[in-house]
C-alpha cells in the first residue's frame, strides 16, 4: 500500500503544485496553503461520489440494516465496492472491545482510514488484534477516491496469501 499511496500522492501533488506555488508568491501562510489543499481534496471527494452515484445504487441493492452500520460515506462507498469485487466479507464486525470495519475471511481487516482517526489509539488496537493472529491493512480515504482498484487489488492479493 505505501507503493501504491507514493504514487498517488505524487500525482495529487503534481495537479497541485501550481497552486501552491503561485500561494506561496503571493505571500498565503502554510496554514492557508494547506486549508486550501484540503478543499481541493474534498472537492475530488465529492465529483467521485457524483459520479458514483453511490446512494441510489446502494438504496437499491443493499440493506438498510447495513447502512445503519456505517460510519461515513467512504465506508458506504467500500462496501460496494467489495460487493462488486466478489470478496466475501462481514461488515463492522466486534473483535474483543474493538469493532472493525471489514473483516474477510476471517483473518483479515481492513480499516478505512478517515481525518478522525487517532495514531495512538489505532496503534494500541492493532497491537491487540495482531496478537489475536489478525493481519490488518489500513486505506487511507484519499486512495479509495483517487484508485479504488488499487485498494481491491491489494486485499484481493492478501486473502488469496492466507494468514
Amino acid at each position: 500500500m505505501k507503493e501504491i499511496t507514493e504514487k498517488l500522492h505524487s500525482k495529487v501533488m503534481a495537479d497541485f503544485k501550481p497552486t501552491i506555488e503561485q500561494m506561496a508568491n503571493e505571500g498565503c501562510s502554510q496554514d492557508q496553503i494547506v486549508g486550501v489543499y484540503q478543499a481541493y481534496m474534498r472537492t475530488r471527494v465529492n465529483r467521485y461520489y457524483q459520479k458514483s452515484n453511490f446512494l441510489k445504487a446502494f438504496r437499491d441493492c443493499y440493506s438498510p440494516d447495513d447502512l445503519k452500520k456505517t460510519d461515513s460515506k467512504i465506508e458506504t462507498l467500500f462496501y460496494m465496492q467489495l460487493q462488486n469485487a466478489v470478496i466475501d466479507f462481514k461488515f463492522q464486525v466486534v473483535i474483543g472491545p474493538y469493532r472493525v470495519d471489514y473483516l474477510i475471511g476471517g483473518f483479515l481487516i481492513i480499516e478505512i482510514d478517515g481525518p478522525q482517526h487517532k495514531k495512538n489509539h489505532d496503534e494500541r488496537r492493532d497491537k491487540y488484534l495482531r496478537k489475536m493472529g489478525y493481519k490488518i491493512i489500513r486505506i487511507p480515504t484519499w486512495i479509495l477516491v483517487s484508485c479504488p482498484d488499487a485498494a481491491i487489488q491489494e486485499i484481493k492479493e492478501a486473502a488469496k496469501n492466507g494468514k
